[in-house]
């Protein structure tokens, strides 16, 4: 059975209340800007809590009351409390994940070795001096790796709470309104 994390956009009014801002259809169904199944998602859902029930306002609970025999389970989050959404990563990776990237296309399950500029730089600077390190016990630990396996490499990241958080922005600012002064994300689970 297929779990999902739905996004939609909210707000708070002046009243403390949070309402559902949309995205609405043309019936009055609210439909999710981020929907993506357990498999592909982002831990972001981890940073949700559920909305308390003195918060909640009679639209938010139509829009989203199933029946009675479900609780209420609808969290949310601040629009200022999201992670950043700067979902390119850059820095430098192992040569052969570069080329299996270039050949798919596919990030799923590599880029996890990446050495950060400064470290690459030091790394680069020690080996030069004093050559690869090789005090290591090969029954437990992979050999070391030369700087010569690594090459700079950016790429976008679209398994990542960076790009959902990238796509909730984008779809926050369809949504503008000049009048709403705490945006807020909706989120569901199940």
């Amino acid at each position: 059975m297929s779990y999902y994390y739905e996004y939609y956009i909210g707000y708070e009014d002046s009243d403390g209340l949070i309402y559902p801002l949309g995205p609405f259809d043309n019936r009055g169904n609210i439909h999710p800007v981020l929907l993506r199944s357990r498999s592909f998602a982002s831990d972001l859902h981890d940073l949700f809590y559920l909305i308390p029930e003195e918060k909640r306002s009679k639209e938010l609970i139509e829009t989203f009351h199933v029946d009675d025999d479900y609780p209420f389970d609808v969290k949310m989050l601040d629009f200022k409390d999201l992670p950043n959404d700067n979902f390119v990563k850059h820095g430098y990776f192992l040569i052969e994940d570069v080329e299996g990237y270039l050949e798919d296309g596919d990030c799923w399950d590599r880029f996890y070795e990446r050495l950060d500029p400064l470290i690459y730089f030091q790394k680069a600077m020690a080996e030069s001096t004093f050559g690869l390190k090789k005090d290591y016990d090969p029954e437990t630990e992979d050999p070391p790796r030369s700087c010569a396996d690594y090459m700079y490499f950016a790429y976008p990241n679209y398994i990542s709470k960076e790009y959902e958080t990238h796509l909730i922005n984008q779809a926050k600012e369809s949504l503008y309104s000049y009048k709403i002064k705490k945006y807020v994300v909706l989120e569901t689970e199940g």
